[in-house]
């Protein structure tokens, strides 16, 4: 959701206060970004005002560096799918005779 009243639950408003007030996060680039979601493993997806149209992926591992990812969040979520189902596709790994 985009916010909860539930302080346990996750939302897109709690998410970016939480980037946004930590020290280890880098300030000058979680100023610019609004993040909405990721896959599951810790890379997050955005959109950064100074670059319109463009979908960014950044991991906290990177500092300020980050990747342009796509043009919308559905054309980022929708490769992120494809991959998952291609990957799906090859398992379970054949056995051995």
């Amino acid at each position: 959701p985009i916010n909860s009243e539930d302080p346990n639950a996750s939302s897109l408003v709690r998410n970016n206060c939480f980037l946004r007030e930590r020290d280890e996060f880098p300030h000058e680039l979680m100023a610019k970004c609004l993040f909405f979601g990721d896959n599951g493993i810790g890379e997050q997806w955005g959109i950064k005002a100074d670059l319109p149209g463009q979908v960014i992926q950044w991991d906290p591992r990177w500092g300020e560096e980050f990747e342009v990812v796509g043009e919308s969040p559905a054309e980022v979520w929708l490769e992120e799918k494809r991959l998952y189902d291609e990957a799906d596709d090859d398992w379970p790994p054949p056995r051995s005779p």
